[in-house]
């Protein structure tokens, strides 16, 4: 599962954290100035398509302050990066955080 966003929507600095159901990461900027816009947790458990809950968050460098927290369900899809009949295959989705639209499907996600 994986969000995608344009740095430019997001104090630098920001911390993230990602939830698809139970599985949870966070993630912070090393420094001000990291120019990642993205940011991925693995479902292990994932082994075929099936809706899963995610929330993303986004918290302001001082203080913590949440300057964004969606909710969305999305469908895991069956991908194999290396070609129908070989592995691996996977079950993954992707959304684009967007501060007016919420959490949006990226297309081939």
């Amino acid at each position: 599962m994986s969000v995608v966003w344009d740095a430019g929507d997001f104090p630098a600095g920001a911390g993230y954290r990602l939830c698809a159901d139970r599985v949870c990461r966070d993630w912070r900027a090393e420094t001000p100035d990291d120019p990642r816009s993205f940011f991925g947790v693995p479902l292990p458990e994932a082994t075929g398509e099936q809706r899963v809950t995610v929330r993303f968050q986004v918290t302001g460098p001082a203080g913590g302050r949440s300057v964004y927290d969606r909710t969305t369900q999305v469908t895991l899809r069956k991908s194999t990066p290396n070609g129908e009949g070989c592995s691996p295959t996977v079950w993954q989705a992707a959304l684009r955080a967007d501060p007016g639209e919420g959490l949006l499907p990226v297309a081939g996600g």
